[in-house]
Parts: C-alpha cells; structure tokens; sequence
C-alpha cells in the first residue's frame, strides 16, 4: 500500500509524534510505501528505506499560528488519488481523507479547562482563542465526509459523539502502545540512587512522580496540596517539567520546598521512572495519557483519576493493576491513595505486577496492526476508497 501519514511533528519525544513514529516504522518495515507529511520528522524515519518525507512548512511562533500556516500549507497537497490511504491526525488538513486519528477533543476540553484557567491575562486570551479555533476547526474536519476517525480510547470516542456529533459508525477505538523494551523495570535500585541524589533525598523517602505543563491540565496543584495534608514528611514529590510562578507561590505557602523537586523535561524517562515508588497523574482531562502506560511497563503502581477524566484508565481496574481517583482535584483523596501505598509493601507489589503485565499486552507493533488491518479493509472495499468530502 501507499499510505501518507499528516501531522505536524512525527518525533519520539512527544505523545501524537511517538504515535506515528510506531506506526510509519512498522508500515515500512511490513514494505508499505510511507509518505510523511510533516514539517518534523525523527532522524531514524529519514534513514529508513521505503519512507518518504515531504517538507510542510510551519512558523514556529505560537502553537494557533503554527496549526494554520501548516493547514493553508496542506491545501490542494495530498491528493487522494496519489495514495491508497490517507491518515491525518486531527485538524491537519481540509479535504478528502480515509482515517483521521483523534488525540484531543478541544470541544470537550472547552467545557472542562472553564473551571480551573488561570485568571483573565493574555495568557488566558490566547488559550481560549486557540481552543474555540481548534474545536470549531476538529468539527469541520471530523463530521465532513465519511472517512474513519479512529479514537485513542472510549473516552474520544464518546466525546466525539457527544460533542461534535460524529456518527458511531464511523469510529473504531485503537489504543496507544507503549515499548516495554524501553520501560521496564531492571536496575530500579541503580536508578533510585541516582534520582534520590539528583534530588538530594535520604535513601528511606517514599518517591512520588508526577507531571506538570503550562495550562495546569495534569493537575499538578491537586498533588502539591495532597503533599501538605500528610503528617509523613519522608513522602517527597519529583516533578518531571519546569517549575510555574503559581505551584513555586503554592510550593512556598505550603512549605514543601524542601519535599518537592522539579526536574525539567527528560530524555531519560525510562530511568526517572525505576527511581520513583508510584506515578500520580491528577489530571483534569487526558484523552489517553502515554505517561500511565510508560509508568505501568515500568513496574510503577499508578493513581489515575476515572475514565471519564483520563482515558488509559479503561485499562485499569481499581485495586487490581492500578488505582483510580473519583475526584482528580479532591487533596484529601489523593493523600490517602499515596499513604496507603507508602504503608503496604505487599500492596505496591501486587500493582507493580500487574501493572507491568497489562502493559506487556499494548504493546506498538500491537497498535500498529490494528491500524494496517484497517487500512486492508478500507482499500477492499468495493470502491478501493473511503471518501470524505472537500
């Protein structure tokens, strides 16, 4: 087959990028011609034979002005009759395509980040104009035509017809995947020693992980503020991302300085993760989370809000290979989640276990089958195409 791939950006070190990195690397392996459209393209992808890159310029000033220069720079480019599949993602292109995978559904994050944005500064305005903008844009996009949207979890898949009113027969869920070569849980004590001296801990301290960005989706100040309510003061937070004005205020009011650590953004996430004793992810909305399952292949036991919040949770049973938060944003919850884990042993080893074997079955190459089954079954059908509507 010929298949072209559109996205911005197809790099490992980024969610929707690792994603079609995968994907393109097993196409052209199984020997399918594999067109990128993209203005990034991972190095490996550009030395692998039966890859081809096409160059779609973007200016790189804000993420609004990037998606449109990206956007008039698709127009009339990609013709459908060129290719046996055409695969976007998301709002990258108006026209014609056969698969639109979904990561994001800015329509149902409008609803949600109302309730916790910052107050009313240019930040806040440039925020909610790039939200309203990609959710005007993901309706155009999605609801035209009757190419397939796949959905990253079930958690898409009913926001996209809640929200935007894409037919059910026009989804099919697949899920992410996760390199369980990559993350894995050998020389834990090694990378314990390593992180607990980076982050000038004592060796007995129960490690917390957690992930903050700059619009306060992963819910990052739900786990400072747990932090605080815990008489255990052995319990320490490391942090992967740069520190914001707001959680260094919290941080101070609180007088946590000295039990939580930002680390910046890491190249090293495979170790970061042996180094700690639980990941929490208090997110207010994650439309999958690769973060749970690269945390879950690498034996941590996770606390995850519900599926209607965070979408790897469909993949958690609670209690059993992980945990679930009925409120994301309740401290009090989140604390006691965390102490008691921090108080059985026999508890966190059971979760790591399991947490590891749930994610030996996600695998990529599983994710990126599934996708080429599909390509297969669109291309059989009697027309040789799915079609959407310019």
């Amino acid at each position: 087959m010929k298949v072209a791939l559109v996205i911005h950006d197809i790099i490992k070190n980024s969610g929707q990028g690792r994603v079609n990195y995968e994907l393109a690397k097993y196409l052209a392996e199984k020997g399918h011609s594999v067109h990128l459209s993209a203005n990034r393209v991972d190095e490996d992808l550009r030395r692998t034979g039966n890859i081809i890159f096409h160059f779609v310029p973007a200016v790189h000033f804000t993420y609004l002005i990037k998606g449109i220069v990206f956007l008039i720079f698709t127009l009339g480019k990609i013709n459908k009759d060129d290719y046996d599949i055409i695969h976007l993602n998301g709002a990258v292109k108006l026209g014609r395509y056969n698969v639109n995978t979904c990561h994001f559904v800015h329509s149902a994050w409008t609803e949600v980040s109302r309730h916790f944005r910052d107050k009313r500064n240019l930040k806040w305005i440039y925020n909610s104009i790039y939200t309203f903008f990609n959710a005007w844009l993901e309706r155009l996009v999605y609801t035209r035509g009757d190419g397939i949207i796949v959905a990253v979890s079930n958690k898409i898949k009913d926001e996209l017809t809640l929200k935007i009113g894409v037919r059910l027969n026009r989804i099919r869920v697949i899920h992410n995947g996760v390199d369980t070569k990559e993350f894995n849980s050998h020389d834990r004590r090694l990378w314990r020693e390593k992180l607990i001296r980076e982050s000038q801990f004592e060796p007995d301290d129960f490690v917390v992980l957690s992930i903050g960005n700059s619009m306060g989706r992963k819910g990052l100040i739900s786990v400072i503020k747990a932090l605080k309510s815990m008489e255990n003061d052995k319990i320490k937070l490391i942090v992967v991302g740069n520190i914001k004005v707001n959680l260094l205020r919290e941080i101070r009011k609180c007088r946590l300085e000295n039990r939580v650590k930002f680390i910046g953004f890491r190249g090293d996430m495979k170790g970061v993760y042996k180094g700690a004793d639980v990941f929490v992810l208090a997110t207010r909305y994650d439309p999958f989370g690769l973060v749970v399952l690269e945390a879950m292949a690498s034996g941590l036991p996770v606390i995850v809000p519900k599926l209607s919040i965070c979408g790897a949770s469909e993949l958690i049973a609670n209690m059993a290979n992980g945990i679930l938060l009925g409120n994301a944003t309740d401290a009090d919850e989140i604390a006691s989640k965390i102490e008691l884990l921090s108080k059985n042993e026999d508890l966190r080893q059971r979760l790591s276990e399991e947490a590891r074997k749930t994610a030996e079955k996600h695998s990529w190459r599983k994710m990126a089958e599934q996708y080429e089954s599909l390509y297969y079954h669109l291309v059989s059908k009697k027309d040789g195409i799915v079609r959407g509507n310019s």
